[in-house]
């Protein structure tokens, strides 16, 4: 593969692919973890490729202690680990040295430093420095700098002053880059968020979506979103809430959480508790807990919990918590009191949860993850505490390795322009090469450690959230050509009345798609007119309603090895006068000029959003396919006016922008509301089955740009949205005359460029009309000039349309084999 990451604004880089079964499990994946855990930003820069286990049987030995205190916290910094408390008495950055086995002080180290376009960014209390210049001197000012992260081009600190006067206590956002010509860095220019007390600082930082999060000591968790502060959560002084870590994980940012050593979700507008992510390990209280570390690790999220030290591990497989390991053996587990060696220390401290037992460090480096334990501050040891045996004691501060086969962790500079990577797997080794360079390899048996086989692979979305950069090329040995056909219930079951009739129409269809060599179906399970194929509480017209023939459909396909992937007539709903939903919303619909509603949904109107993107979530919560394919996401093809509401949005909308052109700016509004309807199904459909797939279906090139359909599909498939888009190959001597096939030429060649030139992440497939509203072909031989043509441009497959207007034609494409040889031609080197 081959992607370009672009200029460094400190962004989480995200997935690179993810590879599953034929069941939707994870096998195997490549990414960048993007975590904060308790004031340490881990290498964003370093790349993981993992191969998931089937059952994980880590093994589990203690390093060397790094020194006499009770804590320490680790970092990494391309191939340094390092770790360091955080009492007085030894605040020093130690190295690890994995030849000698031991800890050695890094006396010149003193602060987290953290590369920017690969030069080292150093922070300390009144200066910054970056590649060795000093860009920030505040020696002869009252600020101290506190807290730090670079993200979205700010440099986000927290500054203050020594008498912590709360009018000087603020978190600053300062537009910074590495590629400016002054690299000195303007306060004046900082847009600042006034912390609410005077002892508040942050604990934590994330990133999702553009959107930056702060959360803090005392509650506070804020947003910087479009150069503006703003709280998702106020601190209130009285109540505990604290967020010790963030982590990006598929499509969501996780929030490690105190009291309740759950997880948050930040979903990209509110924080939601994920209840018992973890649980409560069994015997201990459920009070008081703190999950203050997270990590990725063989593909699947670790975490860190307070007070018992507890390694929780999720198998996003399983879709369940496994606990992995508790990092200390005493004392005894106990819900009588809420901490480790509480009433023994009552009886000698103020402070009774002194010895409680943090994880709080989680670092995943070359096969290896690195656990880090603390007592609650790190403090070094009074021999008040005698209840401490020697050995007890030592595990307070020690640092742990965790290993199972199957991790690779390379660290990485941040690469100037494309950058080609090659993950290899087979039955000996997996490996890492970075522009023709071998970077990282393991031996191991992949036979032993996987049970089922590799079927398919999603580009740019995983486990480590979705890719930030361009994907210029991929290529996988798991590619094969779309040879799907467009299925309509209405025409199959035409003949057919009772339930087993319709069974056996199902039946008979299915195998003719097996033996024909089609690999996937595509049947309608909504009608231009709003009604659907299957039982649903919101779209109440059901066609089917004495049979599920979705259902039926999907186990039978299941049975024969042929994918489904359902088709949603999306914002169409009775063509000129509205029917199904909008009978019952005509305010959501497009109206004539006249103002009169039409049966299409407006995409600029949220309430009509919403409902459209809940409708496709309850079926794919209902249903379970690889994928499904959207049709009509688009506007009506002739001069319409835009719902009421809508209307009224854009009017106050439009006297914010610099442009005037009305027509200018009513295309990019439509073109605006249908993006964020993509995005919005996007998210739901993929929410809990990352690997499933969305389509969609095209009229091609021509309508990506200021159309009246505004349906920018380049910029779908660039971010993301969706992973192949069906180009309408309707081109006939009806509509075209003699040079329709050089018009489908260029029709389809030109969407794969457009696909290319945007960077788009989607597979680029055409649809063979056989009888369409524009023509019809007149011999199976124009289906074979079709596919030679798509197949020579290079195209990813075809979806005929639709299986009931190519049965008078199947024999002869069998028995001529223009499906096998289009596949055996898109598969060719």
């Amino acid at each position: 593969m081959e992607v370009d990451f672009g200029k460094d604004h400190g962004q989480n880089l995200g997935s690179l692919f993810e590879v599953y079964d034929a069941d939707g499990n994870v096998v195997a994946g490549a990414g960048f973890v993007g975590t904060y855990n308790s004031y340490i930003r881990n290498d964003r820069e370093r790349l993981h490729f993992f191969l998931k286990s089937a059952e994980a049987k880590p093994e589990v030995e203690p390093l060397l202690r790094v020194n006499e205190t009770t804590g320490v916290y680790l970092s990494d910094l391309r191939e340094q680990l390092y770790a360091r408390g955080r009492s007085a008495k030894d605040d020093r950055f130690y190295e690890w040295n994995s030849e000698s086995a031991d800890w050695n002080v890094k006396e010149e180290m003193t602060q987290y430093d953290f590369f920017v376009a690969g030069k080292i960014l150093h922070v300390e209390d009144r200066k910054i420095d970056y590649d060795g210049e000093t860009i920030l001197d505040l020696s002869d000012q009252d600020l101290i700098i506190g807290e730090r992260y670079y993200a979205g081009g700010y440099l986000f600190l927290k500054t203050y002053t020594a008498e912590r006067r709360l009018e000087t206590n603020q978190l600053q956002a300062i537009p910074w880059s590495a590629y400016q010509d002054d690299l000195s860095i303007d306060l004046e220019k900082a847009i600042a968020l006034p912390l609410r007390s005077d002892k508040e600082f942050v604990y934590s930082f994330g990133q999702l979506n553009g959107d930056i999060l702060a959360a803090t000591n005392t509650g506070g968790v804020y947003r910087f979103r479009a150069a503006k502060w703003e709280p998702l959560v106020e601190p209130i002084m009285t109540t505990s809430f604290q967020v010790y870590a963030m982590l990006n994980y598929y499509d969501r940012l996780l929030m490690g959480h105190y009291p309740t050593g759950e997880l948050y979700e930040y979903d990209g507008e509110s924080l939601i508790l994920l209840e018992d992510w973890p649980p409560v390990l069994s015997g201990v209280s459920p009070s008081a807990r703190e999950a203050q570390s997270l990590m990725i690790y063989g593909g699947d999220l670790y975490v860190g919990v307070w007070p018992w030290a507890e390694v929780w591990r999720y198998d996003q497989n399983q879709q369940d918590w496994v606990f992995a390991k508790r990092m200390f053996e005493h004392p005894a587990l106990t819900d009588k009191v809420v901490h480790p060696y509480e009433d023994e220390t009552k009886g000698v401290a103020e402070v009774y949860n002194l010895w409680g037992q943090r994880v709080t460090s989680l670092i995943t480096m070359h096969d290896s993850l690195y656990i880090s334990t603390s007592s609650k501050s790190g403090f070094a040891y009074d021999p008040k505490f005698d209840f401490l045996s020697g050995e007890e004691l030592e595990d307070y501060g020690r640092v742990y390795r965790l290993k199972q086969p199957g991790q690779l962790t390379v660290p990485t500079t941040w690469p100037e322009g494309p950058q080609k990577f090659l993950f290899e797997l087979d039955d000996e080794s997996m490996r890492i090469m970075q522009n023709g360079k071998l970077i990282a390899e393991q031996k191991l048996s992949t036979s032993e450690l996987i049970d089922q086989q590799p079927q398919r692979i999603v580009w740019g979305r995983g486990v480590y959230g979705k890719l930030s950069g361009d994907l210029l090329s991929r290529k996988s040995n798991l590619d094969q050509p779309v040879v799907g056909a467009y299925l309509n219930f209405g025409k199959l079951f035409q003949s057919a009345g009772t339930i087993p009739e319709k069974q056996k129409t199902i039946d008979d269809a299915l195998d003719r798609f097996q033996s024909s060599g089609f690999n996937t179906v595509y049947p309608y399970v909504t009608t231009t007119s709003g009604k659907v194929y299957y039982p649903s509480e919101l779209l109440t017209e059901n066609l089917s309603a004495d049979f599920d023939c979705v259902q039926y459909l999907i186990d039978q396909a299941d049975n024969r090895n042929l994918q489904v992937f359902p088709v949603f007539c999306v914002l169409s709903c009775g063509h000129h006068h509205p029917t199904g939903i909008l009978e019952q919303h005509p305010e959501w619909a497009l109206r004539t000029p006249e103002g009169e509603p039409m049966g299409h949904i407006s995409a600029t109107n949220p309430e009509a959003r919403d409902f459209i993107t809940s409708s496709i979530k309850e079926f794919v919560d209902r249903y379970s396919t690889e994928g499904i394919l959207l049709d009509y996401l688009r506007y009506y093809n002739r001069p319409t006016l835009l719902d009421a509401a809508s209307v009224e949005v854009f009017d106050e909308w439009k006297q914010q922008q610099a442009e005037q052109d009305e027509a200018e700016l009513i295309q990019q509004y439509k073109e605006t509301g249908i993006t964020e309807l993509a995005n919005q199904i996007s998210v739901a459909v993929r929410r809990g089955r990352p690997e499933r797939e969305i389509a969609i279906y095209s009229w091609g090139p021509h309508v990506a740009d200021h159309h009246q359909v505004a349906q920018p599909w380049p910029l779908w498939s660039q971010r993301g949205y969706i992973d192949m888009v069906n180009i309408s190959g309707y081109c006939y001597p009806d509509n075209y005359g003699d040079k329709y096939l050089d018009v489908f030429k260029q029709r389809i060649g030109t969407a794969l460029e457009l696909n290319k030139a945007n960077h788009g992440r989607a597979d680029v497939t055409f649809c063979l009309g056989v009888k369409t509203s524009h023509g019809k072909i007149q011999s199976a031989s124009w289906i074979k000039d079709y596919l030679h043509i798509a197949s020579e441009l290079g195209v990813d497959g075809t979806l005929l349309f639709t299986w009931h207007t190519l049965q008078p034609w199947l024999d002869e494409v069998d028995r001529e084999g223009y499906i096998s040889e289009f596949q055996q031609e898109l598969q060719s080197p």
